[in-house]
Protein backbone atom coordinates (compact mmCIF):
# COMPACT_ATOMS: atom_id res chain seq x y z
CA UNK A 1 0.00 0.00 0.00
CA UNK A 2 1.63 3.22 -0.92
CA UNK A 3 2.32 5.52 1.62
CA UNK A 4 0.65 9.37 1.44
CA UNK A 5 3.76 11.68 -0.49
CA UNK A 6 5.12 14.18 1.70
CA UNK A 7 5.97 17.79 1.00
CA UNK A 8 7.19 20.85 3.42
CA UNK A 9 4.46 23.05 1.51
CA UNK A 10 1.59 20.80 1.72
CA UNK A 11 2.69 20.60 5.52
CA UNK A 12 2.75 23.95 6.19
CA UNK A 13 -0.61 25.01 4.56
CA UNK A 14 -1.82 21.92 6.27
CA UNK A 15 -0.92 23.76 9.81
CA UNK A 16 -2.10 27.12 8.48
CA UNK A 17 -5.67 25.91 8.20
CA UNK A 18 -5.42 25.35 11.47
CA UNK A 19 -4.27 29.00 12.38
CA UNK A 20 -6.78 29.86 14.94
CA UNK A 21 -6.37 26.86 17.09
CA UNK A 22 -2.59 27.31 16.65
CA UNK A 23 -2.95 30.81 17.98
CA UNK A 24 -5.24 29.36 21.19
CA UNK A 25 -2.32 26.87 21.79
CA UNK A 26 0.19 29.40 21.43
CA UNK A 27 -1.41 31.96 23.82
CA UNK A 28 -1.83 29.55 26.43
CA UNK A 29 1.60 28.00 26.14
CA UNK A 30 3.17 31.68 26.69
CA UNK A 31 1.30 31.63 30.36
CA UNK A 32 2.25 27.94 31.06
CA UNK A 33 3.86 26.95 34.05
CA UNK A 34 6.81 24.48 33.03
CA UNK A 35 8.55 21.70 34.88
CA UNK A 36 12.15 21.09 34.05
CA UNK A 37 11.95 17.43 34.80
CA UNK A 38 9.08 16.92 32.57
CA UNK A 39 9.75 15.79 29.10
CA UNK A 40 7.72 14.86 26.17
CA UNK A 41 9.46 13.02 23.21
CA UNK A 42 7.57 12.97 19.74
CA UNK A 43 8.85 11.37 16.84
CA UNK A 44 6.57 10.98 13.43
CA UNK A 45 7.78 7.66 12.39
CA UNK A 46 7.32 6.03 15.91
CA UNK A 47 9.74 4.89 18.81
CA UNK A 48 13.19 5.10 18.04
CA UNK A 49 16.24 7.04 16.42
CA UNK A 50 18.02 10.36 18.38
CA UNK A 51 14.90 10.91 20.76
CA UNK A 52 15.14 7.26 21.85
CA UNK A 53 18.84 7.51 22.09
CA UNK A 54 18.56 10.87 24.25
CA UNK A 55 15.43 9.09 26.53
CA UNK A 56 17.77 6.24 27.29
CA UNK A 57 20.45 8.83 28.63
CA UNK A 58 18.56 11.11 30.61
CA UNK A 59 17.38 7.75 32.33
CA UNK A 60 20.27 6.58 33.76
CA UNK A 61 21.71 9.94 34.50
CA UNK A 62 19.00 11.21 36.15
CA UNK A 63 15.91 9.05 37.09
CA UNK A 64 14.20 11.90 38.81
CA UNK A 65 13.56 13.09 34.58
CA UNK A 66 9.93 12.05 33.79
CA UNK A 67 9.85 11.03 30.13
CA UNK A 68 6.50 10.85 28.21
CA UNK A 69 6.61 9.66 24.52
CA UNK A 70 4.04 10.60 22.56
CA UNK A 71 2.37 7.33 20.35
CA UNK A 72 0.73 7.61 17.51
CA UNK A 73 -1.00 4.15 17.36
CA UNK A 74 -0.87 0.73 19.28
CA UNK A 75 2.47 -0.77 17.74
CA UNK A 76 4.04 2.46 18.93
CA UNK A 77 2.81 1.94 22.59
CA UNK A 78 4.35 -1.46 22.87
CA UNK A 79 7.98 -0.19 21.67
CA UNK A 80 7.43 2.47 24.44
CA UNK A 81 6.58 0.14 26.62
CA UNK A 82 9.28 -2.64 25.69
CA UNK A 83 12.14 0.28 26.11
CA UNK A 84 10.59 1.15 29.42
CA UNK A 85 8.98 4.50 28.57
CA UNK A 86 5.67 6.15 29.83
CA UNK A 87 3.35 7.11 27.14
CA UNK A 88 0.07 8.91 26.43
CA UNK A 89 -1.33 9.72 22.97
CA UNK A 90 -0.07 12.23 20.80
CA UNK A 91 -4.03 13.66 20.02
CA UNK A 92 -5.07 12.84 23.39
CA UNK A 93 -6.11 15.80 25.61
CA UNK A 94 -3.87 14.14 28.39
CA UNK A 95 -0.91 14.83 25.71
CA UNK A 96 -2.17 18.64 25.26
CA UNK A 97 -1.78 18.96 28.83
CA UNK A 98 1.62 17.45 29.01
CA UNK A 99 3.11 19.58 26.12
CA UNK A 100 1.32 23.20 28.11
CA UNK A 101 3.42 21.60 31.44
CA UNK A 102 6.70 20.30 30.08
CA UNK A 103 10.02 21.75 30.64
CA UNK A 104 11.36 20.15 27.75
CA UNK A 105 10.14 18.92 24.25
CA UNK A 106 12.11 16.50 21.90
CA UNK A 107 11.25 15.94 18.39
CA UNK A 108 13.03 15.23 14.87
CA UNK A 109 10.23 15.96 12.07
CA UNK A 110 8.90 19.39 13.84
CA UNK A 111 6.03 20.68 16.32
CA UNK A 112 3.40 18.41 14.84
CA UNK A 113 5.50 15.84 16.70
CA UNK A 114 4.50 16.49 19.75
CA UNK A 115 1.35 19.30 20.09
CA UNK A 116 2.35 22.28 18.14
CA UNK A 117 2.37 25.07 19.85
CA UNK A 118 1.59 24.44 23.08
CA UNK A 119 5.29 23.11 24.05
CA UNK A 120 6.42 26.69 23.05
CA UNK A 121 8.19 28.14 26.44
CA UNK A 122 9.83 24.36 26.88
CA UNK A 123 13.32 23.93 26.07
CA UNK A 124 12.82 22.62 22.81
CA UNK A 125 14.93 20.06 20.84
CA UNK A 126 14.94 19.17 17.52
CA UNK A 127 16.87 16.08 16.65
CA UNK A 128 16.33 16.24 12.89
CA UNK A 129 16.15 12.62 11.25
CA UNK A 130 19.57 12.39 9.42
CA UNK A 131 22.29 14.85 8.34
CA UNK A 132 20.53 16.17 4.41
CA UNK A 133 22.37 15.45 1.20
CA UNK A 134 18.83 16.68 -0.46
CA UNK A 135 17.76 20.36 -0.12
CA UNK A 136 15.15 20.56 2.59
CA UNK A 137 13.02 23.06 3.95
CA UNK A 138 14.10 26.93 2.88
CA UNK A 139 16.66 25.30 0.57
CA UNK A 140 14.47 23.00 -1.22
CA UNK A 141 14.45 23.98 -5.14
CA UNK A 142 10.64 23.89 -5.96
CA UNK A 143 10.13 24.40 -9.83
CA UNK A 144 7.16 26.30 -9.44
CA UNK A 145 5.02 28.50 -11.80
CA UNK A 146 4.13 32.14 -11.16
CA UNK A 147 0.13 31.68 -10.47
CA UNK A 148 2.00 29.69 -7.29
CA UNK A 149 4.61 32.07 -6.09
CA UNK A 150 2.33 33.59 -3.78
CA UNK A 151 1.46 30.51 -2.01
CA UNK A 152 5.16 29.86 -2.19
CA UNK A 153 6.35 32.44 -0.42
CA UNK A 154 3.59 32.60 2.38
CA UNK A 155 4.50 28.86 2.91
CA UNK A 156 8.00 30.33 3.69
CA UNK A 157 7.01 32.92 5.63
CA UNK A 158 4.98 30.42 7.75
CA UNK A 159 7.85 27.86 8.30
CA UNK A 160 10.27 30.67 9.74
CA UNK A 161 7.86 31.49 12.10
CA UNK A 162 7.13 28.33 13.25
CA UNK A 163 11.09 27.34 13.60
CA UNK A 164 11.62 30.47 15.44
CA UNK A 165 10.34 28.37 18.32
CA UNK A 166 13.30 25.82 18.21
CA UNK A 167 15.82 26.08 21.27
CA UNK A 168 18.45 23.72 19.91
CA UNK A 169 18.32 22.16 16.37
CA UNK A 170 20.59 19.21 16.89
CA UNK A 171 23.54 17.83 14.48
CA UNK A 172 26.00 15.67 13.80
CA UNK A 173 28.36 17.82 12.39
CA UNK A 174 29.31 21.82 11.50
CA UNK A 175 28.76 20.86 7.85
CA UNK A 176 25.31 19.50 8.61
CA UNK A 177 24.66 22.12 11.63
CA UNK A 178 25.26 24.90 9.01
CA UNK A 179 22.75 22.88 5.78
CA UNK A 180 19.81 22.38 8.63
CA UNK A 181 20.21 26.15 10.05
CA UNK A 182 19.48 27.41 6.32
CA UNK A 183 16.76 24.85 5.81
CA UNK A 184 14.80 25.79 8.76
CA UNK A 185 15.72 29.97 8.84
CA UNK A 186 17.36 29.11 12.18
CA UNK A 187 18.47 31.86 14.94
CA UNK A 188 22.02 31.91 15.88
CA UNK A 189 23.25 29.63 17.96
CA UNK A 190 20.26 27.67 17.21
CA UNK A 191 21.87 25.03 15.42
CA UNK A 192 24.17 22.92 17.50
CA UNK A 193 26.68 20.11 16.63
CA UNK A 194 27.43 18.26 19.67
CA UNK A 195 27.04 14.65 17.78
CA UNK A 196 24.20 13.35 16.60
CA UNK A 197 21.94 11.19 19.02
CA UNK A 198 21.49 8.38 16.94
CA UNK A 199 24.60 7.16 15.81
CA UNK A 200 24.75 6.16 19.51
CA UNK A 201 22.11 3.43 18.78
CA UNK A 202 23.81 1.79 15.87
CA UNK A 203 26.24 -0.34 18.20
CA UNK A 204 23.99 -0.57 21.07
CA UNK A 205 21.65 -2.39 18.93
CA UNK A 206 24.02 -4.30 16.12
CA UNK A 207 23.58 -7.67 17.87
CA UNK A 208 20.22 -7.83 18.44
CA UNK A 209 19.61 -6.97 14.96
CA UNK A 210 21.84 -9.16 13.32
CA UNK A 211 20.26 -11.65 14.99
CA UNK A 212 16.64 -10.48 13.62
CA UNK A 213 17.71 -10.44 10.27
CA UNK A 214 18.99 -13.73 10.80
CA UNK A 215 15.33 -14.92 11.82
CA UNK A 216 14.10 -13.22 8.90
CA UNK A 217 16.17 -14.71 6.47
CA UNK A 218 15.57 -18.21 8.27
CA UNK A 219 11.89 -17.61 8.08
CA UNK A 220 12.57 -17.31 4.21
CA UNK A 221 13.79 -20.27 3.92
CA UNK A 222 17.44 -18.50 3.32
CA UNK A 223 20.67 -19.27 5.01
CA UNK A 224 22.55 -15.59 5.52
CA UNK A 225 25.72 -14.45 4.79
CA UNK A 226 26.04 -11.09 3.56
CA UNK A 227 23.35 -8.68 4.22
CA UNK A 228 22.31 -5.86 2.10
CA UNK A 229 20.26 -3.44 3.01
CA UNK A 230 18.61 -1.17 0.18
CA UNK A 231 17.22 1.89 0.77
CA UNK A 232 16.44 4.85 -1.16
CA UNK A 233 15.50 8.05 0.03
CA UNK A 234 11.85 9.67 -1.12
CA UNK A 235 10.76 11.34 -4.29
CA UNK A 236 7.56 13.96 -3.67
CA UNK A 237 5.75 12.41 -6.99
CA UNK A 238 5.92 8.55 -6.13
CA UNK A 239 8.39 6.01 -5.14
CA UNK A 240 11.56 5.41 -6.56
CA UNK A 241 12.59 2.94 -9.39
CA UNK A 242 14.89 0.43 -8.52
CA UNK A 243 14.77 -1.06 -11.72
CA UNK A 244 17.65 -3.17 -12.31
CA UNK A 245 17.74 -5.69 -16.03
CA UNK A 246 16.80 -9.26 -15.55
CA UNK A 247 20.35 -10.23 -16.22
CA UNK A 248 21.68 -8.23 -12.98
CA UNK A 249 18.88 -9.89 -11.24
CA UNK A 250 19.40 -12.84 -11.92
CA UNK A 251 22.83 -12.77 -10.79
CA UNK A 252 22.32 -11.17 -7.59
CA UNK A 253 19.28 -13.82 -6.83
CA UNK A 254 21.57 -16.71 -7.63
CA UNK A 255 24.32 -15.48 -5.56
CA UNK A 256 23.67 -17.43 -2.31
CA UNK A 257 26.21 -15.28 -0.32
CA UNK A 258 23.39 -12.03 -0.64
CA UNK A 259 20.47 -11.45 1.53
CA UNK A 260 19.42 -8.22 -0.06
CA UNK A 261 16.35 -6.21 2.21
CA UNK A 262 14.63 -3.68 0.74
CA UNK A 263 13.89 -0.63 2.71
CA UNK A 264 11.19 1.65 1.55
CA UNK A 265 11.39 5.50 3.05
CA UNK A 266 8.11 5.89 5.42
CA UNK A 267 6.95 8.95 2.75
CA UNK A 268 7.46 6.47 -0.30
CA UNK A 269 5.14 3.63 -1.18
CA UNK A 270 6.87 0.02 -0.78
CA UNK A 271 9.92 -0.83 -3.24
CA UNK A 272 7.62 -3.94 -5.50
CA UNK A 273 10.25 -4.24 -8.12
CA UNK A 274 12.78 -6.26 -6.33
CA UNK A 275 10.06 -9.04 -4.64
CA UNK A 276 9.76 -11.56 -7.03
CA UNK A 277 13.92 -12.36 -6.33
CA UNK A 278 14.18 -15.33 -3.91
CA UNK A 279 16.05 -13.83 -2.05
CA UNK A 280 14.86 -9.89 -1.14
CA UNK A 281 13.16 -9.28 1.95
CA UNK A 282 11.09 -6.09 2.81
CA UNK A 283 11.46 -4.14 6.04
CA UNK A 284 9.30 -1.98 5.99
CA UNK A 285 8.48 1.19 8.24
CA UNK A 286 5.59 -0.13 9.53
CA UNK A 287 7.51 -2.95 11.02
CA UNK A 288 10.91 -1.51 11.32
CA UNK A 289 10.39 2.28 11.99
CA UNK A 290 13.73 2.41 13.45
CA UNK A 291 16.23 1.49 10.63
CA UNK A 292 19.13 3.41 12.36
CA UNK A 293 19.38 1.06 15.49
CA UNK A 294 19.52 -1.44 12.79
CA UNK A 295 22.53 -0.76 10.80
CA UNK A 296 25.17 -2.06 12.34
CA UNK A 297 23.82 -4.99 11.33
CA UNK A 298 24.17 -5.00 7.48
CA UNK A 299 27.24 -5.48 5.52
CA UNK A 300 26.72 -3.24 2.71
CA UNK A 301 24.52 -0.52 1.73
CA UNK A 302 23.08 0.60 -1.69
CA UNK A 303 21.31 3.65 -1.78
CA UNK A 304 21.23 7.09 -3.52
CA UNK A 305 20.80 10.53 -1.76
CA UNK A 306 19.33 9.11 1.20
CA UNK A 307 20.99 10.29 5.09
CA UNK A 308 21.42 6.89 5.64
CA UNK A 309 24.45 6.87 3.89
CA UNK A 310 25.86 9.51 6.11
CA UNK A 311 24.77 7.11 9.13
CA UNK A 312 25.98 3.81 7.46
CA UNK A 313 29.47 5.54 7.12
CA UNK A 314 31.29 5.42 10.75
CA UNK A 315 30.57 1.93 9.83
CA UNK A 316 33.74 1.59 7.12
CA UNK A 317 31.57 -0.91 5.18
CA UNK A 318 30.63 -0.91 1.60
CA UNK A 319 28.61 1.97 0.09
CA UNK A 320 27.23 1.31 -3.60
CA UNK A 321 25.46 4.82 -4.70
CA UNK A 322 22.78 4.89 -7.91
CA UNK A 323 21.63 8.17 -9.02
CA UNK A 324 19.58 6.90 -12.59
CA UNK A 325 17.69 10.36 -11.88
CA UNK A 326 20.32 12.78 -11.15
CA UNK A 327 20.02 15.50 -13.56
CA UNK A 328 16.61 15.70 -12.48
CA UNK A 329 16.88 15.65 -9.02
CA UNK A 330 19.76 17.85 -9.05
CA UNK A 331 16.98 20.31 -10.54
CA UNK A 332 13.92 19.46 -7.92
CA UNK A 333 14.82 19.36 -5.06
CA UNK A 334 18.22 19.92 -5.35
CA UNK A 335 21.88 18.67 -3.33
CA UNK A 336 23.81 20.55 -0.81
CA UNK A 337 26.49 19.60 -2.99
CA UNK A 338 28.06 18.11 -5.94
CA UNK A 339 27.24 14.18 -5.98
CA UNK A 340 30.31 13.38 -7.63
CA UNK A 341 32.13 15.33 -5.03
CA UNK A 342 29.89 13.64 -2.49
CA UNK A 343 30.69 10.00 -3.40
CA UNK A 344 33.83 10.11 -3.88
CA UNK A 345 33.59 9.89 -7.92
CA UNK A 346 32.35 6.30 -7.51
CA UNK A 347 28.77 5.95 -8.08
CA UNK A 348 26.78 4.41 -10.87
CA UNK A 349 23.90 5.84 -13.47
CA UNK A 350 21.67 2.62 -13.31
CA UNK A 351 20.66 0.42 -10.63
CA UNK A 352 21.82 -2.39 -13.27
CA UNK A 353 25.46 -1.29 -12.82
CA UNK A 354 24.95 -0.83 -8.95
CA UNK A 355 24.03 -4.42 -8.37
CA UNK A 356 26.73 -5.84 -10.73
CA UNK A 357 29.01 -3.60 -8.11
CA UNK A 358 27.36 -5.47 -5.53
CA UNK A 359 28.05 -9.09 -7.34
CA UNK A 360 32.21 -7.76 -7.91
CA UNK A 361 32.23 -6.83 -4.35
CA UNK A 362 33.50 -10.49 -3.44
CA UNK A 363 35.81 -11.16 -5.88
CA UNK A 364 37.50 -7.29 -6.59
CA UNK A 365 39.81 -6.38 -3.28
CA UNK A 366 40.35 -3.20 -4.64
CA UNK A 367 36.88 -2.05 -5.78
CA UNK A 368 35.62 -3.23 -2.21
CA UNK A 369 38.66 -1.48 -0.34
CA UNK A 370 37.97 2.14 -2.82
CA UNK A 371 34.21 1.50 -1.33
CA UNK A 372 35.54 1.54 2.45
CA UNK A 373 37.78 4.21 1.94
CA UNK A 374 34.66 6.42 0.36
CA UNK A 375 32.72 5.67 3.44
CA UNK A 376 35.45 6.63 5.85
CA UNK A 377 35.59 9.95 4.62
CA UNK A 378 32.15 10.50 4.58
CA UNK A 379 31.89 9.47 8.12
CA UNK A 380 34.75 11.67 9.14
CA UNK A 381 32.94 14.81 7.46
CA UNK A 382 29.53 14.40 8.84
CA UNK A 383 29.79 11.83 12.19
CA UNK A 384 32.63 13.51 13.00
CA UNK A 385 32.12 12.99 16.76
CA UNK A 386 31.76 8.79 16.11
CA UNK A 387 29.17 6.62 17.64
CA UNK A 388 29.11 6.81 21.63
CA UNK A 389 28.54 9.80 23.46
CA UNK A 390 26.60 11.91 21.30
CA UNK A 391 23.34 11.33 23.46
CA UNK A 392 25.17 12.45 26.49
CA UNK A 393 26.29 15.51 25.42
CA UNK A 394 23.19 16.34 24.00
CA UNK A 395 21.85 15.56 27.66
CA UNK A 396 24.23 18.25 29.17
CA UNK A 397 23.39 21.17 26.74
CA UNK A 398 19.94 20.49 27.81
CA UNK A 399 20.43 20.47 31.79
CA UNK A 400 23.16 23.32 31.08
CA UNK A 401 19.40 25.24 29.72
CA UNK A 402 16.82 23.90 32.37
CA UNK A 403 19.31 23.19 35.20
CA UNK A 404 21.39 25.88 35.27
CA UNK A 405 22.79 25.97 39.39
CA UNK A 406 22.59 21.91 39.24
Amino acid sequence: MAAESFSFMRDNLRKASKLPWLLLLAARAKFASRDPKLWVIGRRSGVGDGPLALAIEAKSVDPAIRIVWLTRDSSDDQLAQRHGLQYVRRDSKAALQLCLRAGVGVMTNGFSDLRGPAIWGATTVQLWHGAPLKRIGQDRIEPLGAHRSFIRKASSAFEKFWNQHYRYIIAGSETTAGRLASAMAARGGTAVATGDPRMDLIPRGAVTARLTLDALASGHGIEGRKYVLIAPTWRDGGEPMVLPDQASRDLIANDDRIVIFVRAHPHSADIRSLFDMKNVIALSSDDFPDITSMLGAFDVLMTDYSSIAMDFAPLERPIIFAAPDLESYTASPGLYEEYELFTGGHWHQTWTAAFRCLHDLHYDEAMRDKLVDISKAIGSRYHPMGMTGNASRVLMLIRDVTEPCA
